[in-house]
């Protein structure tokens, strides 16, 4: 069954079928479109009785496409085959090229202005919350890490509050942790030299200031470093000053014999 568009005569227009509903060699399809020739089409199941839709939901069911043909396949496919076109175990495929394309794009936007102005360049009402661009980058939040600055090529920049039960960093060298402090060739500083350091730059040595941390952030792996060596340091002050006090007690006691 087909059903066509007219022209202002009432005769049908070639090529511009509206909906089409057709069958061959046991399969069948449905495909509706407005506008025709200017390839404006829209697909409505089950608009007015609200029933679920299913598809390639079967024993045989396959694989969901959607988007333009890249490459090698659809841009999302949902669902997973055995017959070697997708892996069986993924649920979800999106495919994109290897830039700044947005592979999955969440966005915001000022229900007073009309959808199509997301792409107006971040010049009003919309913004991302959330994208995953093609290299594997993802920004979850409205707020951009600044071109240049300190988190523009972070994998993952989150404009807001992270909630997790557990944070495991993985540490490349010896260097990113302290325990160095306690090898025997490793020089101590005098407490008086401490004390000059902090009366001239108002913090400790070794830790960033307020400015830089305000112009840079904070790295976890490097602040948890740097605060591990102090404590580290801390001790070994502890332990000379617990010899020291030994030492004064017992010439003490020594003295009053």
């Amino acid at each position: 069954m087909q059903i066509y568009d007219a022209d202002a005569s009432g005769n049908y227009v070639a090529n511009s079928g509206l909906l089409n509903f057709q069958t061959w060699s046991g399969g069948s399809s449905i495909d509706a479109s407005i506008g025709g020739v200017n390839n404006n089409g829209v697909l409505l199941l089950n608009w007015f009785c609200g029933n679920d839709v299913s598809i390639c939901q079967g024993t045989y069911g396959g694989i969901v496409k959607m988007g333009k043909k890249i490459t090698m396949d659809k841009n999302v496919k949902i669902g997973g085959t055995s017959n070697g076109t997708i892996d069986p175990n993924t649920s979800l495929e999106i495919n994109q090229n290897d830039n700044d394309a947005n592979g999955v794009k969440v966005v915001t936007y000022n229900n007073s202005v009309k959808a199509f102005s997301i792409y107006n360049n971040g010049n009003g009402f919309n913004k991302n919350t959330f994208v995953v661009y093609g290299d594997g980058r993802t920004q979850i939040g409205t707020g951009k890490p600044k071109v240049g600055g300190v988190a523009a090529n972070a994998m993952l920049s989150v404009d807001g509050l992270i909630l997790a039960k557990e944070i495991r960093v993985a540490v490349s060298t010896t260097t990113h942790w302290a325990d160095y402090v306690f090898d025997k060739d490793y020089k101590l500083k005098n407490l008086s030299e401490v004390e000059k350091f902090i009366l001239t730059h108002n913090h400790l040595p070794d830790v960033p200031s307020t400015e830089d941390v305000k112009r840079n952030g904070v790295d976890i792996l490097e602040i948890s470093t740097i605060l591990l060596k102090k404590i580290e340091e801390l001790t070994l002050y502890t332990i000379e000053l617990e010899k020291k006090l030994n030492l004064q007690q017992s010439e003490i006691k020594a003295l009053k014999k």
